[in-house]
This record gives C-alpha cells, structure tokens and sequence, in this order.
C-alpha cells in the first residue's frame, strides 16, 4: 500500500473512532502513526486534541485500534520482503506507536491539571466529594426518571433525524469501542440503523453479544439498547433506560485487568480483608470486595496499604480509599496512590502491556451468528431509509 494510501486509510480509522468534527488535528496524528512529514510536533498534536476535547482514554483507545490496523497492514504487504527487512519495520512501527502512546501520556499529564478536572466535574455537574460515581438519578421517582428518559430520548432523535448519524459504544475491559451508524428509521422507542463490521463489533464486545449504548448528541446522557431485529445491512434498537454520561475523574487510563489477582489490604500492620483487583492506572487501583464477610468493608478516606503480585513481581503500596461504586452483587472501590515514582513508572509499563494484551483480545472478539448474517455482503445496496 502506498504511503498515500496508508495516510488516508488511517486518517479514516481516526474519524471512525474520534468523529470528524476536528480534521486538521486528526490528519496531524494520522501523520505521526503513519510516520509521514508532520507539520507540527507531536506533543502539540497531542495538546490541540486535548483541547479540542479529546480525553487521554480516548486517544490511546484510537491508537491502539490504528496499532492494530497498521500491524496487520505489514503482515499482509511484507510476506514476500526478506525477513531481516519485515522485522525491522515492525520493529520500527511498535517504536513508533509507543512513542505517541508516551507522548500522550506525558502532554495529557501536563494538561489535566488539578484545576482543569475541577472543571470537568463542574461541567458535568458531578459533586466534588468521594462519593463521585452515586448516579445523578437517585433520589428520584420513577415518573421523574421516565420523564427524564423521555425528554432525552427527543432530543437525541431531533438531532440524529437532521444529522443521520448516531455514536455508538461499549466497554471492553475498560477500553473504549466506538462506530458511528446511520439511522434509516425510528419509531416508538426504538430506532432502526445500518449495520457495518465496526458496528457489529462494538455490539459483540458487550457480554450479551447484543447491547451498545448510544451517545446523546448533548454529551452529558447515553441510552441503553438492546437489538431486537436483525435485517441485511441494518439492524432495529430498543431504546431502554437513559443515565448520565460517566466522567472519568481519574488523570490516567485506568486498564482492566483479565486475571483473579488477589489483593492482601491493611492498616498500620492490621488486616482489613482481601480483595480482588479490577483495574489500575498510574495514579490508582479498583478493587472488589465482598460485602457481608467478617471484616468491614473499607470506607471512603480510610488509608489502606495494599500488596498483590503483578505479573510476577510483588506490589506493595498505599492510598486512600476515594469511591465505592455496587458492582454485580458486590462493592467496587477506587483507591488514590500517594505518590511514588519508582511505583508509577512499574505501573506505566504494566498497562502499556496490558493495552496490547486487550487489542489482541479486541481482534478476537467473535461476532455472533445473527450479527455475521446481517453484515452486507460486498456489493449489496445500502437499506433504504425511512421517508
């Protein structure tokens, strides 16, 4: 594939996966990845992103969806190269990509300052306290829930019904997976959209093989659906409960893990229980916990030490206990790190494992039978739209 080539297949993965609502910025990253002649360095590309309002997450979840694309770019062009040549550029290529995915860290560092995340909770009217993951929802009654639903569920229609584009997303292993989709028809609490390889996996990539949540145009609610009818190239949504998009306080990625690791935590040399460890970043740990057992579970500001092992080395560090969130019958905490460099700097290189650990899963994701027999096949015209 020529370079030209390269250049706008990625600048194309890019929208894909970010939108196309800042092109400059997003061809300026395409040309970093793609290793072409930028016109500006790569930490200001990262900053204009930022900016612009891109999150960290979000940047190294289009990174390691573009790693994956290139990767198999030049395993299907070098199989006739000799091998000293191929192992060179993939060599080249993985250095590459870990300096952008670095860079981002870093710029994005400098810029989430303190205040800067204390306007991002403000925006979003989130609480500043510990207990920030309590939804915005309780309290009310199931009409004002309903009628909340509603009004959002109206507003996202008018504009997906001008725009005819609608964001789609899942969680996998605490990694973002976005599609845009058309919409082709709507009706009573539920809305008929087409049906591409991207979309498909976003909908596989949930553990009911069948649920995506959709992106209000407003940024601040997303609504749950769930398919209900598989048509060639298309598919029809049900539209179910509306919540308040989650903002991410943490300053880093936070990156699930796959393992049971089991997690010994204490205080000043007294045991407060075990947990299990859910995911991690450079500034903090989940954990989940049983309730009911015979030690109390740990309250938010409590300061707890914590010792696991991680792939093979022993981790020992301290923090405070910052949020509980119910998590599947059980309790979901977020611990806060105190600062420890030589820590930190362990831990980077931990989750830059495990984010490659995930694209690879992120590539086996197996789309189910009624997905797959949706799928246009080449050729096929597109489902009309609703008049």
């Amino acid at each position: 594939m020529k370079q030209t080539a390269q250049f706008a297949a990625m600048v194309n993965a890019l929208k894909a996966i970010l939108g196309d609502e800042h092109p400059l910025a997003i061809a300026q990253l395409a040309r970093h990845i793609c290793r072409q002649e930028p016109r500006q360095p790569l930490d200001k590309t990262v900053t204009t992103l930022l900016h612009n309002g891109y999150s960290i997450a979000q940047l190294l979840s289009a990174l390691l969806q573009c790693e994956s694309r290139r990767m198999k770019s030049l395993f299907s062009g070098h199989s006739a190269l000799p091998l000293k040549v191929q192992i060179d550029d993939l060599r080249q290529t993985i250095h590459a990509f870990n300096e952008i995915q670095d860079t981002i860290m870093e710029v994005g560092e400098q810029y989430l300052t303190e205040a800067q995340a204390r306007n991002i909770r403000g925006a979003a009217r989130l609480p500043d306290n510990s207990e920030d993951r309590i939804s915005e929802y309780a309290g009310l009654s199931r009409e004002e829930i309903e009628t909340i639903r509603q009004q959002a569920i109206t507003a996202a229609l008018d504009v997906w019904c001008k725009s005819r584009s609608i964001r789609l997303f899942n969680q996998f292993r605490g990694i973002p997976i976005n599609a845009s989709a058309h919409l082709l028809g709507k009706g009573k609490d539920k809305i008929r959209i087409s049906l591409d390889r991207e979309v498909a996996k976003v909908f596989a990539s949930h553990p009911d093989k069948n649920r995506a949540f959709l992106s209000c145009p407003n940024g601040e609610q997303q609504i749950a659906t769930s398919i209900i009818k598989y048509e060639p190239g298309s598919i029809t949504l049900k539209l179910e409960d509306v919540s308040p998009s989650y903002v991410e306080k943490r300053r880093n990625l936070g990156v699930q893990v796959a393992d049971n690791i089991r997690v010994k935590l204490s205080c000043k040399g007294r045991s407060r229980g075990t947990a299990q460890l859910y995911d991690l970043s450079i500034s903090g740990f989940g954990f989940i916990v049983q309730q009911g057992s015979d030690t109390p579970v740990p309250g938010s500001g409590e300061e707890l030490d914590c010792e696991f092992i991680l792939s093979g080395e022993r981790v020992r560090a301290s923090g405070w206990i910052r949020w509980q969130q119910n998590h599947e019958g059980m309790l979901r905490l977020g611990m806060e790190l105190k600062s420890d460099r030589g820590l930190q700097q362990m831990l980077q290189q931990e989750i830059f494992r495990l984010q490659r650990s995930i694209i690879v899963a992120m590539n086996e994701i197996d789309i189910p039978k009624e997905l797959r027999d949706a799928l246009p096949s080449t050729g096929m015209p597109s489902p009309p739209e609703a008049t």
